[in-house]
């Protein structure tokens, strides 16, 4: 987001809604193994992903607190629109234990021009808003695009950005995800534009979210050129960070400066909509307190607003790197202990909410 190559914006649409609404610049994905599963996982749940497969495959029939589920109990329909495999991930058999409805899958869709794995993102996006126009209201509908997934191939008459003059635009790969972003950009433009012109924007809480960044792979030499994160803490910071951008009817635009990740999603948007997140057993915490936010990956890396930890591979805690991050500056491991413990903490208590099927239990 607001970046330009030769001087046209690569996501001019997002970057619109961006400045227009509320926006999260500091907001990190959490994913795993599970990758776009364990999004999905993490923003319904408030429960961290498996650090082995996927929670979606290994616990589908699980208990869940999930968000969806929760607004079925106040009323709200609920779905999901996604047009691949029902079996990828296992969507078919957890979607009802998350409290969710109806799942649009592959066969729910008119026939379209495929792009990498399904439909292309404007016609998914299209047959999503007219199938949402006729729901009974209040509903809840979650889009799960396609077409910016690897292998990033756009067909040549969509390849709608100038990427000629600049040596990182040759790597292939790099270009094709650089245009494949920017044609998903005018799709999700094109459905916002369409919920104003059938007069549901105005009614609509709207949330835009990057579920994982390692479909780029982001090592290659055209990445950290064109995000100048050469150095550790930088590439680790940037290869976490994705978009967040929700339209809250009646809120005025503005961009927040604290840390939130996919873990506080649940909670924050159950908060909006008039719910009370501390009657649900959410391990996130409302993103709209300015103070303690913090994002803490499955390997027990973390970030807050002071402080970066990049944990080793060998999983010893000292041989972690610790940064005091508004210089850049590398500290010692114990000015990172407490965040990394509660961490830590975090992920214990989501493993065995899982293993055990605690939530069940609770239910009793």
């Amino acid at each position: 987001m607001n970046r330009e190559v030769n001087g046209e914006e690569i996501t001019p649409n997002l970057n619109r809604l961006a400045r227009e609404n509320l926006y999260f610049p500091n907001f990190y994905e959490q994913t795993a193994l599970g990758r776009t599963s364990d999004a999905e996982f993490l923003l319904n749940t408030s429960l961290y992903p498996t650090a082995e497969g996927s929670a979606y495959m290994l616990y589908a029939e699980n208990t869940f607190d999930a968000l969806p589920g929760i607004l079925k109990e106040q009323g709200y329909g609920t779905n999901v629109f996604h047009p691949y495999k029902p079996s990828f991930w296992n969507r078919y058999i957890i979607y009802p234990q998350l409290g969710i409805d109806r799942f649009y899958s592959e066969g729910d869709f008119d026939e379209a021009e495929v792009i990498g794995w399904s439909i292309n993102d404007e016609a998914l996006l299209d047959q999503a808003l007219e199938e949402i126009a006729g729901f009974e209201e209040p509903f809840h509908s979650q889009i799960v695009t396609l077409t910016s997934h690897h292998p990033f191939e756009m067909p040549e008459d969509l390849q709608l950005l100038n990427t000629e003059g600049y040596n990182g635009y040759q790597d292939r790969h790099f270009k094709n995800y650089l245009q494949s972003i920017h044609y998903v950009d005018q799709a999700i433009g094109k459905f916002v534009d369409g919920l104003e012109q059938k007069g549901m924007l105005d009614d609509t809480m709207l949330v835009i979210y990057g579920d994982h960044s390692t479909g780029m792979t982001a090592n290659t030499k055209a990445f950290v050129e064109f995000t100048e994160a050469e150095d550790p803490l930088n590439y680790f910071e940037t290869n976490k960070n994705v978009p967040l951008i929700l339209h809250v009817p009646g809120a005025k635009p503005k961009t927040f400066s604290q840390v939130a990740s996919q873990l506080d999603l649940a909670p924050s948007l159950l908060d909006v909509l008039g719910g009370d997140p501390a009657q649900h057993h959410f391990i996130g915490r409302n993103m709209w307190d300015a103070e303690g936010g913090r994002a803490t990956f499955r390997d027990g890396s973390f970030i807050t607003s002071e402080l970066s930890f990049i944990a080793s591979s060998d999983g010893i805690y000292d041989n972690g790197s610790c940064y005091w991050r508004m210089t850049g500056e590398a500290m010692g491991v114990e000015a990172c202990e407490e965040p990394f413990k509660e961490g830590s903490k975090e992920l214990q208590i989501s493993d065995d909410v899982l293993r055990g099927d605690l939530l069940k239990k609770f239910e009793r």
